[in-house]
């Protein structure tokens, strides 16, 4: 061997030792990455089993809420709280989408009564600081043991707070009307968790007509993204309802009238006049008011956007939101499932116009 080439074998030996730190280095690079990597961020919960924070009566008794601005109480279920155990019902913010989860219970309206419901009390809890920006409401059908469609939302509600941490008194404007038959209502908070955490709507241990359902739509909590039983989707089979109280005014299908006197009937008294004389106008009411939408008017030779409420008990007409078309001879009806006013048809008298708009 040449010195020369004893040389190459030196530098050789020296790229070697180089590579096999090299490669021995690697494995606690690995590590390290490993290590980050397996740390994660905090994530929803879709049922808790922390102490709640809210205040009871004699333990698991009657809750202790703000007497209600309503007049009565039309539901209550605002009882028996679980000791252990809430369920979440949460819009998160953006980053958390995929968790945005509903929780609902259900509910019956007598068969002789409409409801003007107008207030929601809820037993919740916070994991974490809360609280909750503000809150949802949504109403659906029935579909035998688990909500239907979707028949009313109130969204981004201001609420009050209740007697613990965590629970809602909870204004509906406008009022919910809701005919006689069986509904589910959700309660849903808008919170950040990022920053506030999570908000967890009480469960009730007595069960009262379908347990309460439960749906995550985004799949973040990989259950139930349909609705389905609480039960089924977050466990805790020993309550099955939640936590609330539902208050508001009734209006009697069929009132008690007086008895009939046979006779001549008195004389015609003259009421209030309409804010603009008009000939036919649609005409309907609520149980409470009567509406007078639209019309012909001589006074201004066409067709009018007027539309008038009336109060018999004051004789008092107030302006309403005008139609967005001047028509007369349409046909107005009240929907009280949604509590709203709908105007079919209807002309355009100077146009010979008949018009097919709702």
């Amino acid at each position: 061997m040449q010195p020369r080439h004893w040389h190459y074998l030196v530098f050789a030996a020296m790229i070697g030792l180089i590579g096999v730190a090299a490669l021995l280095s690697r494995p606690f690079v690995s590590a390290q990455v490993s290590v980050q990597v397996s740390a994660q961020a905090p994530k929803p919960l879709p049922w808790t089993s922390s102490k709640p924070t809210t205040n009871t009566l004699n333990g698991d008794a009657t809750l202790v809420f703000p007497k209600s601005a309503s007049s009565v109480v039309l539901y209550d279920q605002l009882d028996n709280p679980a000791s252990l155990g809430a369920t979440s019902s949460q819009n998160f913010e953006p980053g958390f989408a995929i968790y945005n989860d509903f929780l609902a219970d259900d509910f019956a309206v007598p068969a002789d009564q409409i409801w003007n419901m107008d207030l929601v009390e809820v037993d919740g809890q916070y994991v974490g600081s809360g609280p909750a920006a503000s809150v949802n409401v949504f109403i659906y059908s029935n579909a035998i043991t688990l909500p239907g469609s979707l028949l009313a939302a109130r969204i981004h509600i201001s609420y009050a707070a209740g007697p613990g941490v965590g629970d809602f008194v909870i204004p509906l404007s406008p009022a919910v009307a809701l005919s006689p038959g069986a509904y589910w209502i959700s309660v849903q908070a808008n919170q950040n968790f990022g920053t506030a955490g999570q908000w967890f709507w009480t469960d009730r241990t007595v069960t009262s007509t379908h347990p309460a359902a439960w749906q995550n739509p985004g799949g973040g909590f990989g259950t139930c993204p349909s609705w389905a039983s609480r039960t089924v989707c977050v466990g805790d089979l020993t309550a099955g309802d939640q936590v609330f109280r539902l208050s508001g005014s009734i209006n009697p299908i069929n009132p008690v009238l007086p008895p009939m006197v046979c006779g001549t009937p008195g004389p015609w008294t003259l009421r209030n006049f309409l804010p603009t004389p008009v000939y036919g106008a649609g005409v309907t009411n609520d149980g409470t008011y009567a509406y007078a939408v639209g019309g012909y008017s001589f006074q201004t030779g066409g067709d009018v956007t007027q539309t008038a409420r009336y109060n018999p008990l004051t004789n008092v007409w107030t302006t309403l939101a005008p139609l967005p078309d001047a028509l007369s001879q349409a046909s107005t009806v009240y929907a009280p499932i949604n509590n709203k006013l709908y105007v079919f048809g209807g002309e355009h008298v100077n146009l010979s116009q008949v018009l097919s708009t709702t």
